[in-house]
């Protein structure tokens, strides 16, 4: 039938029974001129609260809602059986999303709450009877945010043959790494890889640490373990996952098991510059040494050091970091600490943690940077940290020196320089915070 007549100046629009998109032409003459438009119009009954009480009114009049369009009447009740699980239960945030079947429709439950019944523990199979707004977004019909589960009834996974009941899902859902950065947050995962990267080191305060774990494809930041670990160990890890800055990692409060611990077998040559050291973690071989230098006219052949350098007049000096008394300055993006002529200066990156305010010992952040100088030119360094885990984080972050030895012993790191320097520069914390008690610097006095 014709949707729209006109009659002189008058337009009629007969609404049909069910929602329609028409087609209107219309012709505009002025004179000679003349141009036409086309409109496109839905046309159809208003939407009307259902009754609360007809469950079959309820879905034909939820799926009779236009896109963006929210059912009147407020809230509503309806009973189905979960057959997908959208979203696991977030601790976090207290709410799981889950699509239920009611007839031959259905509902997707968007971030649904507890309310008489607990639905942290709902699965696929259950029967759940769901209270909320209903709204259709972008052409999906749904229970809006804010909805609750009043009730449900246990369901049983369908069995296979003879009637058998296959084993339930686990509780965390085995995947990779890659998997788990792109799942949605509150999943609940199990995923193993191998320590990379100390992101915060052990605290004997909190007991806990955060760490990198790879699987050689890709990575995932384990936040405060209970579990203390190191670079080369293999672990298992049952957690949620959570976003920090929009990428996922593992929340606090991860199952960790060590299944295979780290042990030193690779090592590199030791040379005139460096000790033998773990290709892994970087410790040094029990019992090496650097080997002599092979000097040629003057010149080691192996790394380059100056003979001459060896016999020149040296001085020790230590800075502590005891009292904040020491800085000469401070502001929430640089620090500067001075003690017996040794200055360290300390500076945050773009985008990370303002410059910590401690002393006894001091906190340098993930990512800033540290500078040393002296009185004159330096030929070692040894950063004595608050524990061995932060002495490994700092040596992670010193890496490879050119021209430089980089040792570990217990909490201490040792720079030696085969060529004294002006200063030395620790252009990032990459390896995560480190806490410091004192550095004591050896500088050639003439």
């Amino acid at each position: 039938s014709t949707a729209a007549t006109v009659n002189g100046n008058k337009l009629t629009l007969v609404i049909p029974a069910e929602k329609t998109t028409v087609a209107l032409t219309a012709t505009i003459t002025c004179g000679n001129v003349s141009d036409t438009k086309e409109f496109t119009l839905e046309l159809g009954p208003k939407t009307v609260a259902p009754d609360k009480a007809d469950s079959a009114a309820i879905v034909a009049a939820a799926y009779n809602l236009a896109s963006g369009e929210t059912l009147p009447g407020g809230n509503y009740t309806l009973t189905g059986e979960i057959t997908k699980v959208n979203s696991a239960w977030s601790a976090q945030y207290s709410n799981i999303t889950v699509t239920i079947t009611v007839g031959d429709k259905t509902f997707e439950c968007y971030r649904l709450a507890s309310g008489d019944a607990d639905a942290s523990v709902l699965k696929v199979g259950d029967t759940i009877t769901v209270t909320g707004p209903i709204k259709n977004y972008s052409g999906k019909v749904e229970f809006d945010q804010g909805c609750v589960l009043d009730a449900v009834v246990e369901g049983t996974q369908g069995g296979g043959e003879g009637g058998e009941t296959p084993d339930p899902a686990p509780e965390y859902a085995p995947m990779s790494i890659t998997e788990a950065l792109a799942a949605a947050e509150g999943t609940k995962v199990e995923i193993s890889g191998t320590v990379s990267e100390i992101y915060y080191a052990w605290s004997t305060q909190y007991n806990n640490m955060s760490v990198y774990i790879s699987d050689g494809t890709a990575r995932i930041i384990i936040f405060r373990t209970t579990v203390q670990v190191g670079i080369g160990d293999v672990i298992t890890v049952k957690g949620v996952i959570t976003a920090y800055n929009n990428v996922n990692q593992i929340a606090e409060g991860s199952t960790v098991v060590v299944t295979q611990a780290h042990t030193c077998t690779t090592f590199t040559e030791a040379t005139c510059q460096a000790p033998a050291i773990c290709t892994v973690c970087a410790t040094v071989k029990a019992g090496s040494t650097t080997v002599d230098h092979a000097y040629v006219e003057g010149v080691c052949s192996v790394c380059g050091a100056s003979e001459s350098s060896e016999s020149l007049a040296t001085a020790e000096a230590t800075l502590s970091f005891a009292s904040k008394d020491q800085r000469t300055s401070f502001d929430t993006s640089k620090q500067v600490w001075e003690q017996n002529g040794i200055t360290l200066t300390n500076e945050k990156a773009s985008s990370t943690s303002n410059v910590a305010d401690y002393a006894n010992p001091a906190r340098f952040y993930k990512s800033s940077s540290i500078t040393v100088t002296a009185p004159g030119q330096i030929t070692k360094i040894e950063f004595v940290a608050n524990s061995a885990s932060y002495a490994t984080a700092l040596q992670s972050s010193i890496g490879t020196v050119a021209g430089a030895t980089v040792t570990v012993s217990g909490s201490t790191v040792i720079v030696t320089f085969s060529t004294p320097v002006d200063s030395f520069v620790i252009a990032s914390l990459s390896g995560g915070q480190v806490r410091m008690d004192s550095l004591t610097v050896t500088y050639v006095t003439e």
